[in-house]
């Protein structure tokens, strides 16, 4: 596991060096990792989608899809690199605990390395070094490519029609009591804006919620980032001495 978490601060180092303050580039892309993740359970509850397998899989996998289609190769590369470096340092901390087996969402290392096979197996080419940095064992490397195709064909054959009647039914910003936060996610609302039309408005709130945590609502169509989850990621940044 230390190998796996060395390996992907090696990953983001190249481009967090060009970055003035790496721990805010940490945070921001964790941040948008996370609302790309729960916009993924929005569009899951209003296209009522067919989810063969676990929910909170389907939406890491579309946080992963819509960070390579957003953002340019460098940057994309970036995000997921934080991304899973979060997921490593998370398995890290929970060494020797019991793994919580009843939790929905995946072990915190398969988290990893299902984040680094999908950006990877988009163009295997290209992200060869990204893998083997990041020490993505090539029994799993062989199968990236597959677990990518398959993961397009499946998210796209829902959100093409959105983004081919784009601009239209807007995510918005409601409440926003942090600063850092709303002007990472306002960024990428306008963007999601640009390139889908949504069955339903979204609104985004940023509050205090008492926990660190994120969540969709479906009976509001809203989703909440709480300001605790951007205070433990500062926290986590500050300890991993970004």
């Amino acid at each position: 596991m230390r190998a796996a978490l060395a390996a992907l601060a090696l990953v983001a180092a190249p481009a967090l060096a060009q970055e003035a303050d790496p721990k805010a580039d940490f945070v921001a892309d964790n941040l948008v990792a996370v609302f790309y993740h729960e916009l993924g359970h929005a569009l899951i509850d209003q296209l009522n989608l067919p989810v063969l397998g676990k929910e909170e899989d389907a939406a890491d996998i579309l946080s992963v899809l819509l960070v390579d289609e957003v953002w340019e190769p460098e940057a994309a590369q970036e995000i997921v690199a934080n991304t899973a470096y979060a997921y490593a340092l998370s398995a890290e901390e929970g060494e020797g605990d019991d793994p919580m087996y009843w939790d929905v969402h995946g072990h915190d290392m398969q988290r990893y390395f299902t984040h680094v096979c999908l950006f990877y197996g988009a163009d295997p080419e290209n992200r060869a070094d990204f893998a083997a940095s990041a020490n993505l064992p090539e029994e799993r490397a062989a199968t990236c490519a597959e677990e990518r195709e398959l993961a397009d064909e499946s998210w796209w054959t829902y959100l093409q029609p959105l983004a081919d009647q784009a601009p239209g039914t807007a995510i918005s910003l409601d409440a926003a009591e942090d600063e850092f936060i709303a002007g990472v996610i306002s960024e990428e609302i306008d963007t999601l804006n640009e390139r889908f039309d949504l069955p339903q408005e979204i609104t985004v709130d940023i509050e205090s919620c008492g926990e660190v945590n994120a969540y969709y609502i479906p009976d509001e169509s809203r989703i909440l980032m709480c300001t605790e989850f951007a205070e433990f990621l500062w926290e986590r940044a500050q300890a991993a001495d970004l």
